[in-house]
């Protein structure tokens, strides 16, 4: 793993009208595959990316999908939700990731229409079961 430090200077007035400096160091930490492609980094102490696709030969939903409903530990530590709204959680959703296409979407009060949730990327309609998924969920968190 690379480690590179980076400085961050800033400079405000004081109340006097001096103008002061002062650095912040940033460690930064990564691990590359390429010069373009990471699997991981890491900002300070407490933020950190990983490319799980990079460890996983599935989708995230295949691997979720074959794990025991008792080991989804963090998922199920969520103490605002019931047990039914809990195992709404636990299988995988859709997004209407081409409709929404400016903030005013998230104005919306109610869920998008079966025909306006299409995946562009795979050409795709949601099959009805994942917009009747979509729909308990909406109705379960009152979005």
């Amino acid at each position: 793993m690379k480690e590179k430090r980076v400085c961050k200077t800033t400079y405000h007035l004081n109340k006097w009208g001096d103008l002061e400096e002062t650095k912040n160091k940033i460690n930064i930490s990564a691990i590359a595959n390429n010069f373009e492609k990471y699997i991981s980094f890491r900002i300070g102490k407490h933020l950190q990316f990983i490319d799980t696709f990079q460890f996983m030969s599935q989708s995230l939903d295949k691997v979720s999908s074959n794990l025991p409903k008792d080991k989804f530990i963090y998922t199920d530590s969520e103490a605002d939700c019931t047990k039914e709204n809990l195992e709404l959680l636990k299988k995988k959703g859709v997004y209407p990731y081409s409709y929404m296409d400016s903030f005013v979407r998230f104005k919306e009060t109610e869920l998008p229409a079966r025909k306006k949730i299409y995946n562009k990327l795979n050409n795709t309609d949601i099959t009805e079961e994942e917009y009747q998924h979509a729909r308990e969920v909406w109705d379960a968190f009152q979005i």
